[in-house]
């Protein structure tokens, strides 16, 4: 038995509501961020710290409804699952998202991720994610740094919308399946007082 679990240091408090923005000619159309598809959408996302023996890092959880095929190769028999990605952030990144100030555009890259897919047969434990989690920092510190994709990456803008404070964002799985990030034509809203609520 393991009487010291892994576990987060801290977590944020969870952000469970944003509206993602789309245009589709002429016109932009808005939905709130539940999808019980594939589609963008998340449940909740939150911050947790994780602590090596050196530094802090900061873990972006993001919950979310995903799903598969049964028969994937004749795109039959769809089913829904929960899933949860894991992007983790140096102190310096961490701290960069934190304080975005109004006006700016930032893109900042995880080091690595770690993912939990409710397909795999097994239920979610935070301690052995954890776990995984530590041991993937270990590698980043000991040069032993995995390959990071390029779309693993946090777009987020600080600006005004009718008068309002907002926060304007894409999440690396955003940009993993488009590839690119287009402010122009969707992204994620939400007010800036709501997103402080990520931080320590």
């Amino acid at each position: 038995m393991n009487l010291n679990p892994e576990k987060f240091n801290a977590k944020s408090s969870k952000i469970t509501s944003a509206i993602l923005w789309t245009f589709k000619e002429p016109n932009w159309v808005s939905r709130s961020n539940y999808h019980n598809g594939h589609d963008y959408n998340f449940n909740y996302i939150r911050f947790g710290e994780v602590k090596s023996d050196t530094t802090s890092y900061y873990v972006l959880i993001k919950n979310y409804n995903d799903g598969a095929y049964k028969y994937p190769s004749i795109y039959e028999g769809w089913y829904g699952f929960k899933s949860i990605s894991f992007y983790i952030y140096t102190k310096q990144s961490y701290n960069r998202i934190k304080n975005i100030q109004q006006g700016d555009s930032i893109i900042v890259s995880c080091i690595g991720d770690v993912l939990w897919r409710g397909n795999w047969g097994e239920e979610y434990n935070e301690h052995i994610y954890v776990k995984k989690i530590k041991e993937y920092i270990n590698d980043y510190e000991s040069d032993k740094k995995k390959y990071v994709p390029h779309w693993e990456l946090l777009y987020i803008k600080r600006t005004k919308s009718d008068g309002k404070d907002v926060i304007r964002l894409w999440f690396p799985d955003d940009c993993f399946q488009h590839l690119s990030v287009e402010f122009d034509k969707t992204y994620w809203e939400l007010t800036y007082q709501s997103f402080k609520n990520l931080f320590f």
